[in-house]
């Protein structure tokens, strides 16, 4: 019994001596090893201790066939050293995989978010080029209208300048140099009124010629003459609300007293008596003329009535072409006697407002539309 704990304290000292001898990190696993190889041994010693009570004979057979040998010993422990690592190794292995699918799908999500990003900045770049481009056409279709409206407005110029001046009448200079003249004294004289009318079995003309006034009231000019003296006369003036270019008016009404010593407007009394004069008939007529530093207009009586100093006839603004000409329609169906005028929207007319004692409160009215513009 002691022969076979020598034989294998032996191999164990032989084992740990040639594992010591390699050295290196399987040092730590050769101590292991030889806990294990002495563990073994002693219950081998308990093992072979039982056995002997049965027999000596039998226990040295046995000891003899499960001696074991140095080099199965060696393999063993050899075998138990390589199998050790791989466990270790797979379950690092087992361990890194689950580390390396979350790696992966880390990567992914970066990789996608830095996608969304891209494609956001593309989309922001388009946009922003867009944009870019929309103000661009926009700015270029603003110079080109700017250009356009340019060239218009040079052409029209071009045009004014290549027109032939105006060759004006030795009549409207005359005219034109004598209401400067008056305006020298009051620029508030506006122009020259000047109505000449032919009667029957007469041989002669009768003429009603003064300055025409515009000023800021209608009241002014009641009570004083052209030149601003104070006169029951008072003096011929349009109405206050009138435009001093006569083509931007489409109703100018023009005041004056009726005077019995027949001096102002009172001679329009008798043109109202006369068929012939009012229709032109039989060698008579009346001739309107307004005289301006810009023209020359000349205009046709064609509707005179009586009324009320408070009604209608003197609108001066209209709502719209339509209102216009059924204004002027209505003043046509008003008249003593009618011409039958066809009117228009472009139309422009004269009234001429005077007082009467025909009615109470009563006015005479005369309207004359546009007829010629002679410079």
């Amino acid at each position: 019994m002691k022969k076979r704990s020598l034989v294998i304290i032996c191999l164990i000292l032989s084992v740990i001596f040639c594992l010591s001898s390699c050295g290196g990190p399987g040092s730590d696993e050769t101590a292991e090893t030889e806990k294990e190889s002495v563990t073994e041994s002693h219950q081998a010693d308990r093992d072979s201790q039982t056995e002997t009570d049965k027999g000596s004979e039998s226990e040295i057979s046995v000891d003899t066939e499960t001696e074991p040998s140095p080099e199965s010993e060696t393999e063993k422990h050899t075998e138990t050293e390589t199998e050790k690592p791989s466990e270790s190794d797979s379950e690092t292995e087992t361990a890194k995989e689950p580390e390396t699918e979350t790696d992966v799908e880390t990567e992914i999500e970066i990789e996608t978010e830095t996608e969304t990003e891209k494609q956001t900045e593309t989309e922001t770049v388009i946009e922003t080029e867009t944009e870019t481009e929309t103000e661009t056409k926009a700015e270029t279709e603003t110079e080109t209208e700017t250009e356009t409206e340019t060239e218009t407005e040079t052409e029209t110029e071009t045009e004014k300048e290549t027109e032939p001046p105006i060759q004006h009448s030795q009549l409207f200079l005359d005219m034109k140099a004598q209401i400067e003249n008056y305006q020298k004294t009051n620029p508030e004289v506006w122009g020259w009124l000047y109505i000449e009318a032919k009667y029957l079995n007469t041989s002669g003309v009768e003429v009603i010629s003064y300055p025409l006034m515009l000023g800021p009231d209608n009241e002014y000019y009641l009570t004083h003459k052209w030149d601003r003296s104070y006169s029951k006369l008072g003096a011929i003036f349009a109405d206050c609300r009138t435009d001093p270019d006569m083509l931007d008016n489409r109703n100018v009404v023009i005041y004056g007293h009726n005077m019995a010593a027949g001096t102002m407007l009172h001679k329009l009394l008798k043109v109202y008596k006369s068929k012939s004069v009012f229709m032109g008939t039989n060698g008579c007529y009346v001739d309107i003329t307004i005289y301006t530093t810009e023209a020359i207009y000349k205009f046709d009586l064609f509707s005179m009535y009586v009324t009320s100093a408070y009604s209608d006839y003197r609108t001066v603004y209209f709502v719209g072409d339509t209102h216009w000409v059924d204004y002027l329609n209505a003043r046509q169906k008003l008249s003593k006697w009618s011409k039958n005028y066809e009117f228009n929207e472009n139309d422009m007319m004269i009234t001429f407002s005077t007082c009467t004692d025909e009615i109470e409160n009563g006015r005479m009215a005369f309207h004359c539309i546009l007829t010629e513009i002679l410079y």
